[in-house]
């Protein structure tokens, strides 16, 4: 989705509603808890500071990053 976003040219407004509803409705509500339920897991597993899961929360850190920018983008697509 970040990618089409980023891709369009000259968006219709309906492209870009449907492009930002999931992301209001379902990814920014579901960032919280993956990280928080990472967090616990790592803790509860023994496996906090281990270079794979290391590797994983920075795969997440730039998830979460471009989560983050992708509505800003789709913002300035609109003026």
């Amino acid at each position: 989705m970040t990618l089409a976003a980023m891709t369009l040219r000259c968006p219709s407004p309906e492209t870009l509603r449907v492009i930002r509803s999931p992301d209001r409705k379902v990814t920014t509500p579901a960032k919280p808890a993956v990280w928080v339920s990472g967090l616990h897991v790592s803790v509860q597993g023994g496996w906090f500071g281990e270079t794979w899961l290391s590797l994983k929360f920075l795969l997440l850190s730039f998830l979460t990053r471009c989560a983050i920018v992708q509505p800003a983008s789709v913002k300035i697509m609109e003026v």
